[in-house]
């Protein structure tokens, strides 16, 4: 990749990593989840979170909390 334009591959930098920790809407352990959507259903979902300044993750977070109850 480009040095000039500061891209490279691999993990991101410690101060890239910092700024999506600094992002992140909890500190507690979370657990990875994969979803596979339709692309009418992902755009809706990106569109719907770039309109509201959220993560796809806490978005389907809150979905799962509202929908999903503790017996």
């Amino acid at each position: 990749m480009s040095k000039k334009l500061g891209l490279s591959a691999g993990r991101p930098s410690s101060s890239k990593a910092a700024a999506l920790k600094a992002i992140s809407e909890t500190d507690e352990k979370l657990e990875r989840v994969t979803v596979e959507l339709s692309p009418e259903l992902h755009l809706r979902l990106r569109t719907f979170c770039f309109k509201n300044k959220r993560t796809m993750s806490s978005v389907l977070r809150e979905l799962v909390d509202k929908n999903i109850k503790t017996e």
